[in-house]
C-alpha cells in the first residue's frame, strides 16, 4: 500500500470486543507492538493508526505501543 502511494496506515484489532483485557494484554498487544515496530522499520515516514474495535480498555496500552494515532469506535466514551 505504501509503495502505491498510501500516506497513512491503519491497523485494526477487530476482535477486541470479543476477548478479555487479560487475553488482549497477553496475546493481542504483543502482536500489535510487533506490527507497529515492523511497519515503522519498513516505512518510518508513514504515520500509523490503530483501531481496537470494542476494546476501550486497550487504549492506554496502545498509546505507548508504537502508533502515532489511537482511534476509538462509537461505543467508546471520550469522557472516561
Amino acid at each position: 500500500q505504501v509503495r502505491c502511494g498510501c500516506h497513512l496506515l491503519q491497523v485494526f484489532e477487530a476482535m477486541g470486543e470479543h476477548i478479555s483485557r487479560a487475553n488482549f494484554d497477553a496475546w493481542a498487544l504483543p502482536c500489535l507492538r510487533d506490527i507497529a515496530e515492523e511497519l515503522k522499520r519498513r516505512h518510518s515516514a508513514v504515520p500509523l493508526m490503530v483501531f481496537p474495535r470494542g476494546a476501550p480498555y486497550a487504549l492506554p496500552a496502545l498509546q505507548t505501543a508504537g502508533y502515532d494515532v489511537v482511534t476509538v469506535d462509537t461505543g467508546t466514551s471520550l469522557e472516561e
